[in-house]
């Protein structure tokens, strides 16, 4: 199955306001990147741990985005469409720009490097003497 990567482009003050019409419009699932609420989230949070990668950080940094997918069959389109209508309708009623930009990107996806992807970091893994944990899609031998 073929999938879409729809992504908008957003602030900080924009996310509740954006989030809440992609849900109204029938959007439930949506992921959420922010880094002013990552650095706000280890600064609040910096007694469970001492160390925050510096890999992790600099993947965090960019422009506040909501993401979401759609399958990229015959209402795509139409789906397509309507968004854009949406954030169209937002930039109009947006004359302080506290919603950000609202740009719209769109990538293709395979279902495989969806479902199956995040399965390579799985390997079986001994825990003790006599107990192995194993996924169910990897091979083991004792």
């Amino acid at each position: 199955m073929e999938w879409l990567k729809i992504t908008i482009y957003t602030c900080n003050t924009g996310i509740d306001i954006l989030c809440s019409k992609l849900y109204d419009a029938g959007y439930k699932s949506v992921e959420i990147e922010d880094f002013e609420e990552f650095s706000e989230f280890l600064e609040n949070n910096s007694k469970y741990w001492d160390y925050v990668d510096d890999d992790l950080i600099e993947q965090k940094k960019g422009e506040t985005k909501v993401i979401f997918y759609i399958e990229n069959d015959s209402s795509a389109n139409d789906q397509i469409s309507k968004i854009k209508t949406l954030l169209s309708e937002l930039k109009k009623s947006d004359s302080e720009i506290l919603l950000g930009r609202l740009e719209l990107e769109i990538n293709g996806l395979n279902e495989e490097d969806w479902a199956n992807t995040w399965k390579q970091y799985y390997k079986p893994t001994k825990v003790g003497e006599k107990i192995v944990v194993k996924p169910i899609w990897e091979e083991y031998e004792a």
